[in-house]
C-alpha cells in the first residue's frame, strides 16, 4: 500500500507491505529482504533504529488515515 505524508516543506513516501488488525487496532508490517541483522552489532543496530523510525512514520500516516472525526 503506497503511503505519503505531505508537509509544507517536504513529502515522505513509502510502501507498507501489510496492514493487519482487529478490535480497532492496526499493525504496520514492512518486510525486509536482506540477511537477518544482529542486534549486538553496532552497525546493525543503527539500521534497526532506522527501520524503527520508518515504521513510526508509517504508523503516524496510518493513524491519520484511519482517524475518526
Amino acid at each position: 500500500m503506497p503511503v505519503s505524508l505531505v508537509k509544507d516543506d517536504y513529502i515522505i513516501g513509502g510502501t507498507i507491505d501489510l496492514l493487519v488488525g482487529e478490535n480497532n487496532t492496526v499493525q504496520v508490517v514492512d518486510f525486509k529482504s536482506e540477511k537477518k541483522l544482529d542486534v549486538n552489532d553496532p552497525k546493525d543496530r543503527e539500521l534497526l533504529d532506522r527501520y524503527r523510525r520508518q515504521l513510526a512514520v508509517y504508523a503516524h500516516i496510518v493513524e491519520n488515515l484511519t482517524a475518526r472525526p
